[in-house]
């Protein structure tokens, strides 16, 4: 048999084995990433999640009533708590809850009469039950408060999923990772209002359409970065107040950015959350990132101290 119509099948059966390991690895891909988006759905609708938050009460010094009096400063539904349940007390850098009422009270399960939530200015991480509902201690740079959970909230109950743009493994973009010589101290706006800061250790850049970008990168945990950015769909067809984009690590310095995996922050289902907004240098303004989470469907009615642009 002539030699070229040897070369020629063997060239369509290697061709056919690389289009099906091909095949084979965009479906594990996208098998990995819907199982990704559904656990993060998953955690937004668990019984004490985002979605359960019906409360978010600020505190001043001294003692804040709480209970289900209308003139609390932490006010509880009257089906759980009594009228005047106690005192959540704040002095020097303690904040306190002390019960007065007989009810049930607990912290991690057992039955208590007062709680630290905070010591030397630092949160204890005590969650705090009555009943249903579960009490913490949020402590950020705006001041200290109270956010409440329950599970019967209206809002758990309602929800209507998140809304993903389709799977573009295009959209996994590889990237360099810069290290800072020393962490750098970024500004962010926060949903209800003032600012909140964070360290940065560096910066991520990357090519898209012959162009490159840089982002601030925060460290969220063991497992890798972060970065806050705005882009061009942002406050259209994705949330305004931004997204956050997973950056895995890879050998050396470099990084994939998975825009398929960007999401919202809680501020974008709850008004009842403090978080982050993304900073003036992460804002992609000419970059159409039509990738990862939607804007939401439902409309979250904003706390008048909140930036105009996500109200």
């Amino acid at each position: 048999m002539p030699l070229r119509k040897l070369i020629i099948p063997l060239a369509l059966t290697l061709a056919s084995v690389s289009s099906s390991h091909a095949g084979t690895a965009d479906s594990s891909y996208k098998s990995a990433l819907e199982q990704w988006r559904q656990d993060s759905e998953q955690r937004l609708r668990a019984p004490y999640g985002v979605l359960s938050i019906v409360g978010l009460f600020w505190l001043h010094d001294g003692n804040n009533r709480i209970g289900s009096h209308p003139a609390s400063e932490v006010p509880l539904p009257p089906d759980v708590a009594p009228a005047r349940l106690g005192v959540v007390k704040v002095e020097g850098g303690t904040t306190s809850l002390e019960v007065s009422a007989d009810a049930p009270v607990s912290v991690n399960g057992a039955r208590v009469k007062t709680a630290l939530l905070a010591n030397d200015g630092k949160s204890t991480k005590a969650a705090v039950e009555i009943g249903r509902l579960k009490l913490s201690l949020i402590n950020s740079e705006q001041g200290q408060a109270i956010q409440v959970s329950d599970p019967n909230s209206a809002l758990r109950r309602d929800f209507a999923g998140q809304q993903w743009f389709p799977v573009d493994e295009d959209w996994r973009v590889p990237g360099h990772y810069v290290a800072y010589p020393q962490a750098k101290i970024i500004p962010y706006d926060s949903a209800v209002g003032g600012t909140r800061s964070a360290p940065s250790p560096g910066y991520v850049t990357f090519v898209r359409d012959g162009h490159e970008y840089s982002l601030d990168v925060l460290e969220e945990n063991a497992e890798g970065r972060v970065a806050f950015f705005f882009d061009a769909t942002t406050g259209k067809t994705t949330y305004a107040g931004g997204r956050v984009v997973p950056i895995e690590k890879g050998e050396d310095d470099g990084v994939t950015l998975d825009f398929n995996k960007a999401f919202n922050r809680p501020c974008a289902v709850s008004p009842f959350t403090v978080c982050r907004i993304a900073p003036e240098q992460n804002r992609l303004k000419v970059l159409e990132v039509r990738a990862g989470e939607k804007k939401p469907l439902i409309k979250v009615q904003r706390v008048a101290s909140a930036p105009d642009y996500i109200k």
